[in-house]
């Protein structure tokens, strides 16, 4: 390991890199994931068996058009709530570990493409010195 050359273990260290960081968005998803929806009660979710849209639901009053339309507008109003809570909460969730992932990724593609181009000019400058060996620099 130690006659390695340094771009081999940058790579290594990089990948080693994303691999924990794999771990930890996986434990991330999965602890505030499940924190953040396992723990929404009925009242947040404003679905039909709410107590809160029940007793709305039983104010309708009226013929049965008016309390069928009343009931209606109540549950709708609620399952726009329902969405625009879900959506905030899995964003929470997916969002900082995506953005993670994505910086990692773009680190990891930037340091592949520095050492494939320094590999090159090292082979390049190997092929010349054993074609040409008086032109070759002084270290």
């Amino acid at each position: 390991m130690q006659n390695a050359e340094p771009f081999t273990m940058l790579i290594r260290h990089m990948r080693l890199l994303g691999y924990a960081l794999a771990v930890l968005c996986t434990a991330w998803v999965t602890v505030v994931g499940l924190s953040l929806l396992v723990g929404m009660t009925p009242d947040e979710l404003h679905n039909h068996r709410s107590p809160i849209i029940k007793e709305e639901i039983a104010q309708c009053s009226g013929p049965f058009a008016e309390r069928y339309d009343c009931s209606e507008d109540i549950l709708l109003s609620g399952e726009r709530v329902d969405v625009g809570a879900l959506a905030v909460r899995l964003g929470v969730t997916a969002l900082l570990p995506g953005i993670a992932w994505g910086v990692w990724a773009m680190a990891m593609r930037r340091t592949l493409q520095m050492c494939a181009v320094v590999a090159a000019r090292l082979a390049m400058e190997r092929r010349l010195a054993e074609r040409h060996p008086r032109f070759v620099q002084p270290a």
